[in-house]
């Protein structure tokens, strides 16, 4: 059957522009950041400016993306005019471009033109495109958004630094000193090497004049000392980089860890961890650009000048040849870098994704045997990571295009240079050493040329990796208040006046006007069928997600104007997937405090129930847990986890489902245990045997508290807490 056709006549679109200025490339840095990606590129395309980061804001970016309600309302706060078209695909060639369109798999791309041979496409994964309209039309949703100018032109753009550029300037400050010393060490490399071209003629034409030997072998003995010079120098310099490789290397990567860690909760849910994993090591590799080849890069440029200008004041002609092929070897360059980016991206995205379900395969190794999916899971895998391959095929073929273009030029510049001179010779315009030495300081010209150039090559495909730590880089840490009320211990009263939360603010309410209050040293249950909002309450009670409206406050002090580290300092927290770290059982419960004592550290294995089990492994204490205590029940697990939340002794102790994988007598000696501690303790459960003893339940139903008081009111009331009781879904049972 035959395919659409696309009509390419004159049109008139709805704002009276058919088109724009070029739509700029803006790869997505992340798998749902296609929608806020496809936004900055409009916003380009009518010149305008609009950082990543702040696109991805207005589009309300979740863990599943965004909707193309979304980017409308993002688009007219950025001052674009849009609408909205449901067509056939052939039909969207009448409406104005750039637009956004809506394909397979609910992803976007812009589109830039339509012709009757192709549709050309920039999609934030890949880049630039050029379907079939038959291919475009199979893949299309049929949901179209086109843009016009409204306030946007303000929008100008502006010289901002990328957000890379701070984080790598301050790890070459650091070093400084040594980077000052490699600078004098290549310069002096340099200099001795402008040594041997005017040897070598001053050498080539005394053997022509048939000079003494003395002459040639005092010559001879300058050429060893320039030999000399220039490896004492190689040494220095190779000695220095190594220090300053390690030493920014450290600053680069801390630097980025530190700032991971501090960002908000909500920035994790939407990466894998192997995802962000991927990106610190990238640092490695912005290191060794910048560092190994970015300050060659910069000297050879300096003295590629340098060289030029001592060619041009020697001979005119050879430097105006020399200057074209400089020309032609720029030209290449640039011609090249976008794709070179594009291709870089593609690479470090698809490896991205392979290694994420590697990654995810081997954490969930326990479900993939039990369920007898092995093959599934590595069929998965093993797509994308022949996705992984065809993408390094595709840049490293395009990288060695490009190095064979380059090394063709410098191969073709040589000889022709060479064949200029020898001209210039017979012609009896020049001598044969006038004629080496010319051609020699022009090679020195050419080589640092096609080296830098190819090194630029590589610090394009370096803007990939630093686009992805950009990414990190952008999002803003926790907000912490200007002037935080640090508490050295909070007495454990806990107060929400109204309290209401949703994560975007287009969702529905998780929670809503919720005003409890809970007195130092009191045991209060939080219950509700699922998805009612309990485990959300807790993190607001934590700071890791701010309140929507109304307030959290600890000892009367707003939860906003405390330090939200040292509160959670002061919290013990046992969450529905509390983790165990790769290390000795000592180091799981002392986590935070490395200088807990071993005391202590059995103490709070006791109260956890825990010791016993301990003890009976043969390196006790000292056992060291691979990732994920595969070695372990999951009632042992959550036990360390307990033993973990009270060996600092918490002033608020939060419990979510924390005995779930324990039976009902080992329950009732951990909660005996717990009941001795004075914390104010806030569990969340769903057996009666964890609440019953509660001073106060607080009951939640969408979202709402919709009931209070002690176990026995509740029930004896007959509402929603006995309605739970009743359907069991608060439990005796384990």
């Amino acid at each position: 059957m035959k395919g659409p056709t696309f009509r390419t006549g004159l049109r008139r679109p709805w704002f009276g522009h058919r088109r724009r200025g070029r739509v700029p490339v803006v790869l997505q840095a992340a798998n749902n950041d296609c929608a806020a990606a496809c936004l900055a590129m409009v916003l380009g395309a009518f010149g305008a400016a609009a950082s990543l980061q702040e696109c991805r804001s207005l589009c309300r970016v979740r863990r599943g993306g965004s909707t193309a309600r979304d980017i409308v309302t993002a688009a007219r706060q950025l001052g674009l005019r849009t609408r909205a078209f449901a067509c056939a695909p052939a039909a969207a060639a009448d409406l104005a471009i750039p637009m956004i369109a809506v394909v397979r798999p609910h992803h976007f791309v812009v589109i830039e033109r339509f012709t009757r041979r192709a549709v050309y496409v920039v999609d934030p994964t890949v880049g630039r495109r050029q379907p079939t309209p038959q291919r475009f039309a199979a893949d299309s949703l049929g949901i179209f958004l086109t843009f016009a100018p409204g306030k946007v032109a303000g929008r100008t753009r502006t010289r901002v630094p990328p957000p890379w550029w701070p984080y790598v300037r301050s790890s070459l400050t650091a070093a400084r000193g040594y980077l000052i010393a490699i600078l004098v060490a290549t310069a002096v490399l340099q200099l001795v090497a402008l040594a041997v071209p005017r040897s070598m003629a001053v050498v080539v034409d005394d053997l022509v004049r048939g000079s003494e030997v003395g002459v040639v072998s005092l010559l001879g003995f300058g050429m060893l000392g320039v030999a000399a010079a220039h490896l004492g120098s190689g040494w220095l310099r190779a000695t220095l980089l190594s220090v300053v490789q390690r030493r920014v290397d450290g600053h680069l990567c801390r630097g980025l860890v530190h700032h991971l860690f501090a960002l908000p909760l909500e920035f994790f849910t939407q990466r894998t961890s192997a995802d962000l994993v991927d990106r610190a090591a990238g640092t490695a590799m912005i290191r060794e650009l910048v560092i190994g080849h970015g300050m060659r890069a910069l000297l050879e440029a300096a003295f590629l000048a340098i060289y030029f200008v001592v060619l041009a004041i020697n001979d005119l002609m050879t430097a105006s040849f020399t200057a074209v092929l400089t020309l032609v070897h720029l030209a290449l360059f640039f011609a090249a870098g976008p794709r070179t980016r594009t291709l870089a991206h593609e690479h470090l995205l698809s490896q991205s994704k392979a290694q994420s379900a590697l990654s995810e395969g081997l954490n969930g190794i326990h479900t993939v045997k039990a369920t007898g999916v092995e093959q599934y899971v590595v069929a998965h895998w093993s797509i994308l990571f022949d996705t992984a391959l065809d993408a390094v095929q595709r840049r490293m073929r395009y990288a060695g295009v490009f190095e064979a273009a380059q090394s063709s030029l410098y191969l073709c510049g040589t000889l022709l240079l060479l064949w200029l001179g020898a001209w210039r010779v017979v012609s009896g315009t020049s001598t044969v050493g006038e004629m080496l030495g010319l051609n020699m300081l022009a090679t020195m010209v050419l080589a640092p040329l096609t080296s830098l150039v190819m090194t630029a090559q590589r610090l394009q495909a370096a803007l990939a990796h630093l686009a992805r730590i950009a990414d990190v880089l952008d999002v803003r840490p926790e907000p912490c208040p200007a002037t935080p009320v640090r508490r050295h211990r909070i007495s454990g009263r806990v107060e929400l006046r109204g309290v209401g939360f949703r994560y975007h603010p287009e969702d529905p309410l998780v929670l809503a006007d919720v005003s409890l209050t809970i007195a130092p040293g009191q045991k209060v249950a939080i219950v509700g069928p699922s998805g009612s909002g309990k485990s959300t309450l807790g993190k607001l009670l934590l700071g890791l997600y701010p309140a929507s409206y109304g307030e959290v406050l600890f000892d009367e002090v707003p939860l906003a104007a405390l330090d939200a580290a040292n509160l959670r300092r002061q919290f013990g927290v046992v969450a529905q997937d509390a983790s165990l770290f790769s290390a000795s059982i000592r180091y799981n419960i002392a986590l935070g405090d490395p200088d807990l004592s071993m005391e202590a550290v059995v103490e709070a294995a006791r109260i956890a129930v825990v010791h016993d089990d301990v003890t009976a492994l043969p390196m006790g204490y000292d056992t060291f847990l691979v990732s994920g205590a595969s070695g372990l029940s999951g009632g042992q697990c959550q036990r360390l986890a307990i033993a973990r939340a009270v060996a600092r002794r918490p002033a608020v102790l939060l419990l979510d489902e924390a005995t779930s994988h324990l039976d009902v007598h080992t329950e009732r000696r951990v909660a005996q245990n717990l009941n001795g501690l004075t914390c104010t303790r806030i569990v969340i459960a769903h057996r009666l045997s964890t609440v019953i003893d509660a001073d106060k339940v607080f009951v939640l139903d969408h979202g709402r508290l919709v009931e209070q008081g002690s176990p026995t009111e509740l029930l004896s009331r007959g509402g929603p807490f006995a309605s739970l009781v009743a359907q069991n879904d608060i439990t005796d049972q384990p």
